[in-house]
């Protein structure tokens, strides 16, 4: 019998069967190889790379430094360092801030910021100014009856006047610190080490601080706290960029950190401080107490009920020893500092009655009193007057309006008597 004829394609499958084994022998000795998986690499020895191991031999990273990336392998100089934070600033928030010894805090008050605090009471000055007081339809007709003909030049500058004035904001910058680092023991300092705020209006120091003087840098200012108080008004069109910076301390000398509070504010000082006036005057004083009024917190036009003054009188008295370093020396003038070492103060052993009186001057005005007792005879102490926020007192040209960092009178000081008197007797209290 005769073989079966086969066809051209039958004939030649052999041929293709035998290439294509050849093509995929071919592939796996060439390509299988760079597929290995994850599981097939050898692990990374951070010993062998001369990367730093902790007591465990883990690989120990920049832990200040911020975002620490996942590429440990790479050197920093190849991947970058994070930028250090800079934080946003709300017109009239406050915002509390932990600083350490040779460290600067940065923050930015951005142009949007500007003019909210303002949004309501200049919106009528500003349409006007802009020529778009169409309040209502009789107002449009008078504008349109008088354009070109009533606006002379001089009007014409005017109003170009008032929309510069309305583009620029005047911001006052605050901060006072309520905690310090304190002296170790056995040291005296001759004064405490202060903060430095630094603010710049250039884009070119975004970051101002003690270090941002060099290069092309310009408008930068340094304004050192005083006693813990510190503020800088400033015309603003564009972002404000703020540092503030803390000195650097030796540790033999210096434990601790700062802790402060920081606000801008278009409408007045978020914090306040009055230098030139203790708003107190002292009535009496014995060998173990004393007696203090306010000057009057009414005008004669007031007419707030005395039990109303009474709920919400917003004077507070603190009080403390004097001489030498003390809890509360170097911060006398910030609010969050007279408050919190007062109320954290365990050695103190004398308390503040606070009440209303009208006893005091010609008419007959409310005042706040303060009488303190079990203090110690022969004994100095400061004395500090704090309004809190508050509108009530906005008539009064040596208060106005006081807002949510609250303001610090003029410090005082007084002596006790040191002759304790023979029949033990207590201040009176002036009532209304």
């Amino acid at each position: 019998m005769q073989p079966p004829q086969l066809t051209r394609l039958q004939s030649r499958l052999p041929v293709y069967l035998a290439a294509t084994s050849i093509f995929l022998m071919l592939w796996a000795i060439v390509v299988a190889p760079v597929c290995a998986s994850a599981a097939d690499v050898p692990p990374f020895d951070a010993y062998s790379a001369g990367l730093p191991l902790d007591e465990n031999g883990a690989t120990i990273g920049d832990r200040d430094e911020g975002y620490v990336p996942e590429f440990t392998y790479l050197e920093r100089d190849l991947i970058g360092r994070q930028e250090a934070e800079v934080v946003k600033l709300t017109m009239n928030g406050k915002l509390s801030k932990d600083i350490t010894k040779g460290t600067t805090k940065q923050f930015v008050l951005e142009k949007s910021q500007l003019h909210l605090g303002r949004a309501v009471n200049g919106r009528l000055e500003a349409q006007e100014a802009l020529g778009t007081d169409n309040v209502s339809d009789n107002a449009v007709q008078r504008r349109d009856q008088h354009i070109g003909s009533v606006q002379s030049a001089v009007e014409e500058e005017s109003r170009r006047e008032l929309i510069t004035r309305q583009a620029t904001s005047r911001v006052s910058i605050t901060a006072t610190t309520c905690n310090q680092p304190m002296p170790v023991a056995n040291v005296v300092p001759k004064s405490h080490p202060q903060l430095v705020m630094y603010v710049s209006n250039s884009t070119r120091n975004q970051k101002p601080g003690p270090d941002s003087t060099e290069g092309l840098v310009t408008n930068i200012t340094g304004v050192v706290f005083d006693s813990g108080y510190a503020r800088f008004d400033f015309n603003a069109t564009g972002n404000l960029y703020i540092g503030i910076s803390a000195p650097v301390l030796d540790d033999k000398e210096w434990f601790g950190t700062w802790l402060f509070e920081i606000a801008a504010s278009n409408d007045g000082p978020y914090h306040g401080y009055d230098n030139s006036d203790p708003f107190l005057f002292m009535v009496d004083t014995d060998s173990n107490s004393a007696l203090f009024v306010t000057d009057d917190i009414a005008m004669h036009n007031d007419t707030t009920d005395l039990k109303t003054w009474e709920k919400q009188n917003p004077f507070v008295m603190y009080a403390f020893e004097a001489g030498g370093s003390t809890i509360i020396s170097g911060i006398e003038h910030s609010y969050c500092a007279l408050m919190d070492k007062f109320n954290s103060n365990s050695t103190k052993n004398f308390t503040i009655e606070t009440s209303i009186t009208t006893k005091f001057g010609n008419g007959h005005l409310p005042r706040s009193q303060f009488n303190v007792q079990g203090l110690d005879r022969d004994k100095l102490y400061n004395g500090f007057v704090v309004v809190k926020e508050t509108n009530v007192t906005s008539s009064l040209p040596s208060v106005g309006t006081v807002k949510g960092g609250g303001m610090v009178f003029q410090p005082f000081q007084w002596k006790t008597k040191a002759c304790k008197p023979s029949t033990p007797r207590a201040l009176s209290l002036y009532s209304y």
